[in-house]
């Protein structure tokens, strides 16, 4: 058996290849990585995932939750609807495709229109003490980072340094020391190639003092050493450590890092190791395939109870991993195109589309960013943004992650609707009065009136779960 390290090549002619001889891949784990294809006749064909791992059931939608239902079990809790049928999504090129589901609409209740600079990426902050207080903050480029209560009111800017902010997430009770700890909105920096840190200082905030401050320590080293910026990024915490899962722009390569606090009450990071995602899968032929585009990563989330990773990744799919890194990645579900049999022009350099043998579906069409709701004990619901037709795509959780269905945030008075959106993130517990069962934030990349910019949408998650019969369960997470 011989091991081979490969990369995708960009310049060959066709992306699409069908290999004979059988090979299996792994993905290192302990430092700097790549793929390892290693050649074995006697293994099956290659890739990294195959079309009979796709973990997904057939599609199907269940009932909105009626008005008049029985009374739930758990005081301010809507049970779940009954899952759809068990089975596999069916990738075979002779599947049949499915019809196009009717896709209904849920109304945003507040618009935060085109602030400073491209916002691409938002996270939901809970305050302690009064969820009315609680914010979005927002990564905006060099616009930096953007603070806004949940009326769409702008509360603080920070930007400076150089800085050029792509994704945010937040991460509750960062342990300073014995006596201190913090809220932190931790965003990658595609300037330094380094991660920001910023501490939520509520009681500073009842004194009229600035709620966000710039925590970062001095001499943060690059989160890819070899090159490269940092963009995706979604924090997880294991007892009293605070990790992050950072994604290289451009690449399929994610790293995991550690927060480590600092002298001043400052924080710094330490890289713990990177991933090389599959970049090779098995279709259902048996053939082995590789989309034109080298894959990249669109947007990263988190079920923080079970510490499960989630990544969209362009040109493939949805795929899960331990939030750690240390195991192989599984494919949730793939994208409309997955296994194309597409060519790149030699004159032009494009991907020139050939034909579709039909293993993806209509349920994603282009990927952006993901969210995970965090439900009462174990459960939960995956939201994945199909960018390019503007729709919100639900999994559930666990191994099966059942797609439940698909909705839209469309328009109400005096708000448009929401258009090919890069990131959203969603929270279950009250946020205030117009917001008591949850809140879905969701970028809009078309905002208008003219001219069009970047803004984003609130929607009470109740209006959104209603839609598909989903779970509201404002007591089943804290996020402290």
């Amino acid at each position: 058996m011989s091991a081979l390290r490969v990369s995708l090549a960009l310049g060959v002619a066709v992306c699409a290849v069908a290999v004979s001889a059988g090979v299996s891949v792994g993905v290192s784990v302990g430092g700097a990585t790549d793929i390892l294809l290693v050649a074995d006749p006697a293994q099956e064909p290659p890739g990294v995932v195959s079309a009979d791992q796709i973990e997904t059931p057939e599609d199907g939608q269940v009932e909105p939750i009626e008005d008049g239902q029985a009374d739930p079990p758990v005081e301010g809790e809507t049970p779940p609807a009954e899952p759809p049928a068990e089975g596999e999504v069916q990738v075979t090129p002779e599947a049949e495709p499915s019809p196009t589901p009717f896709v209904p609409s849920a109304k945003p209740l507040r618009e935060i229109s085109k602030p400073a600079g491209q916002v691409v990426d938002p996270a939901i902050w809970v305050h302690p003490r009064d969820p009315a207080k609680s914010v979005v903050v927002s990564a905006a480029g060099a616009g930096g980072l953007h603070v806004h209560n949940l009326t769409g009111t702008a509360k603080q800017r920070l930007s400076g340094n150089g800085a050029s902010l792509a994704g945010v997430d937040v991460a509750y009770r960062f342990r300073f020391d014995a006596k201190w700890s913090n809220d932190l909105a931790v965003a990658a920096d595609s300037a330094s190639g380094g991660l920001r840190s910023f501490a939520f200082r509520p009681v500073a905030a009842d004194w009229g003092r600035p709620l966000v401050e710039d925590v970062t320590a001095k001499g943060a080293p690059a989160v890819f050493p070899g090159g490269g910026a940092p963009e995706h990024l979604v924090t997880w915490r294991d007892g009293g450590r605070v990790y992050a899962v950072v994604s290289r722009a451009g690449t399929g390569t994610l790293a995991l890092v550690r927060l480590l606090a600092k002298p001043g009450r400052k924080v710094g990071y330490q890289v713990i190791r990177t991933v090389d995602l599959p970049t090779w899968f098995t279709l259902s032929s048996g053939a082995a395939w590789s989309p034109c585009e080298a894959p990249t990563v669109a947007g990263l989330t988190v079920d923080r109870r079970a510490r499960t990773l989630y990544v969209a990744q362009q040109g493939v799919g949805i795929l899960r991993l331990r939030a750690d890194l240390g195991d192989q990645p599984h494919l949730v579900d793939v994208v409309s195109g997955f296994g194309a049999d597409t060519s790149r022009d030699e004159a032009s350099g494009r991907c020139v589309p050939g034909t579709d043998p039909g293993e993806g579906g209509d349920r994603l069409v282009g990927l952006g960013g993901l969210a995970f709701y965090q439900g009462a004990g174990s459960s939960g619901y995956l939201l994945a943004s199909s960018r390019d037709n503007s729709r919100v795509a639900v999994y559930g959780s666990g191994g099966g992650a059942a797609y439940l269905g698909q909705f839209r945030v469309g328009s109400a008075p005096h708000i448009d609707p929401v258009q090919g959106t890069l990131g959203l993130d969603v929270l279950n517990v009250p946020a205030g009065r117009h917001f008591p069962k949850g809140v879905l934030v969701v970028q809009d990349s078309a905002d208008t009136p003219e001219p069009a910019g970047a803004g984003l949408k609130l929607v009470r998650w109740d209006t959104a779960a209603r839609l598909l019969g989903l779970a509201v369960s404002p007591r089943g997470w804290a996020p402290r």
